[in-house]
């Protein structure tokens, strides 16, 4: 994988971006900034995560980093970028620097009423699931892809009296892909959305309306759109217990495939808040592709905190890298589900994810549980399926020592292909604070993966050692 460039409208778009943070923080007063760095060093017995070509390296990285953050009265702004370059001893092809970054800006441009958000990452996407990658993009970064996203998006917001509340938004945004020929298909969207609300004379009972409108245009094949109705209906039961009816239309057109599927759907539900600490949310209902759930449980106790969440909907994996890239986890506790292969169809995902965490004294103790199911557009079968498991216990040695020992499964059935394979991890990490701004990780893993495609096997013994220093 080698150094990754950025094309002309990618250094517009992004550049852009900086351009106004960098204007931003230029004339603002009380900006926080933190520059850092992490230098260490590593061993890997299997730096590509081969099956019958097994190479080992030792390798370095440098990843000096900053973060820019002002709160303003009509502008707020947060810039988080590094630059983590490694060298390997004997795969100097590998030799390579992985741009991250996570520029967002929220203004208001007319009080109250005329507001701007734009927003700008680049992060590491893997390219086909199917091979495997390391969470840091050292073992295994030719499968690889440096992703990049842009987002710009003014909005009205308007009060009409105490009666309804509404938004009138417009979103454009763009997913640019750098690397080898197996990289996904540069994209960009345009977007419009309304939503209506009840106000505040609306006490017993309250309601909303949303609409969208999104038009996907890609560079290597055809085009997608999407448009969406829903009208919400509430009643305040009681203090505690809130009822809820929601219908409405939806519409998929993907011209790749020459599908159309939408049509109309409906749901009921309920939201029991019994306390501040505990929440349930249920819907039961139809839509066009059968019957639909949700179901989202949170309940937080001195020592015991737990989440559960199911639910199903229509996306496709540009709108699932903007969301991971604008850092929403799938739960408080971390618990992360792995993307989608890159593809320009819509799919069905329905997304089962839980954490339970345990702290007591020293110790905390977290599991966390998914399974996600991918059905694409062009098939009714279950076409992939992620199940994963992550056991961590996270153990205070000392006032500036900890001590962190985790277990990780991951199954991915690709139906397509007709491959199942089962990844393991185990991993020891020791963390020491050096001194108020410095501190260093020792980390131990073994990896191994199994498969029915024989080549896609394969196992790692890595060890890594890092100093981090915070100026």
């Amino acid at each position: 994988m080698k150094l990754l460039s950025v094309n002309s409208i990618e250094k517009i778009s992004i550049g852009f971006v900086l351009f106004f943070f960098v204007n931003t923080l230029s004339i603002a007063k009380d900006i926080e900034m933190a520059p850092s760095i992490r230098v260490g060093a590593g061993y890997s017995d299997n730096i590509e995560l081969e099956h019958d070509n097994e190479r080992s390296s030792f390798y370095t990285n440098i990843t000096p980093g900053i973060i820019f953050k002002k709160d303003g009265a009509r502008v707020k702004t947060l810039l988080d970028y590094s630059a983590s370059g490694t060298m390997y001893t004997s795969e100097s092809d590998l030799n390579d620097v992985q741009h991250r970054l996570f520029a967002n800006a929220e203004s208001e441009l007319l009080k109250h009423s005329v507001f701007l958000d734009m927003n700008a990452t680049i992060s590491q996407q893997t390219l086909d699931n199917n091979l495997s990658s390391s969470p840091d993009g050292i073992s295994g970064s030719s499968n690889l892809t440096q992703t990049y996203t842009y987002a710009f998006s003014p909005y009205w917001k308007k009060k009409w009296q105490s009666y309804a509340e509404s938004t009138l938004r417009y979103n454009y945004d763009e997913v640019k892909y750098s690397g080898s020929d197996r990289s996904g298909d540069d994209n960009k969207s345009n977007s419009i959305a309304l939503n209506v609300e009840s106000g505040k004379a609306f006490t017993r009972y309250f309601w909303d309306f949303d609409y969208e409108y999104q038009d996907i245009s890609y560079d290597r094949s055809g085009d997608t759109n999407s448009e969406t109705y829903k009208v919400r209906l509430g009643y305040h039961y009681s203090r505690k217990l809130d009822l809820t009816m929601t219908t409405g239309y939806e519409d998929y057109d993907d011209r790749n495939g020459n599908r159309n599927d939408g049509g109309t759907g409906w749901r009921i539900g309920a939201i029991w808040t019994p306390t501040q600490r505990t929440n349930l949310e249920l819907e039961v209902g139809h839509r066009f592709f059968g019957n639909t759930y949700l179901l989202d449980f949170t309940h937080r106790s001195r020592r015991l905190s737990w989440h559960f969440r199911y639910d199903d909907s229509i996306t496709d994996s540009r709108n699932e890298i903007i969301n991971n890239n604008n850092s929403q986890q799938t739960n408080p506790n971390g618990t992360i589900v792995p993307l989608s292969n890159v593809t320009d169809q819509y799919y069905l995902n329905r997304r089962y994810v839980g954490d339970v965490s345990y702290s007591y004294k020293k110790s905390t103790i977290t599991l966390g549980v998914f399974d996600e199911r991918r059905y694409y557009q062009d098939s009714d079968e279950k076409d992939e399926e992620d199940i994963g498991a992550d056991l961590s216990w996270n153990f205070n040695i000392g006032r500036r020592t900890n001590m962190i020992t985790q277990y990780s499964w991951h199954q991915l059935e690709d139906a397509r292909l007709n491959n199942t394979q089962d990844r393991n991890i185990v991993s020891w990490s020791l963390n020491r604070r050096l001194t108020p701004t410095m501190s260093g990780v020792l980390k131990l893993s073994y990896s191994d993966n199994d498969a029915d495609i024989k080549r896609d096997e394969y196992t790692e013994n890595a060890i890594s050692l890092y100093i981090n220093k915070n100026f």
